[in-house]
């Protein structure tokens, strides 16, 4: 199985940071973007670099002509990179 592009979302602080970065991973229904209104800016203003991810099929990621074929081992193979 070759793994799929992820799509990510950046919210940057604006230093430096000494705190480890977060990722945020949406549920179903919706994508990256239901980090953007309120969290992203409030953990990025707090010093924590953050990242939120289009799972597959969703969003802006690859996998959207079989995502009623993906599931939970699908999903963990092709956000591994992106936390590794």
């Amino acid at each position: 199985m070759a793994r799929r592009t992820i799509h990510l979302l950046r919210h940057a602080t604006a230093t430096p940071s000494r705190w480890p970065p977060l990722l945020f991973l949406h549920g179903g229904y919706v994508d990256s973007r239901c980090w953007l209104p309120n969290f992203l800016p409030y953990f990025a203003s707090r010093g924590y670099d953050c990242h939120a991810a289009d799972l597959p099929g969703h969003g802006r990621s690859e996998g959207r002509e079989c995502l009623d074929r993906l599931g939970l081992d699908d999903y963990l193979a092709d956000i591994t990179p992106v936390v590794e």
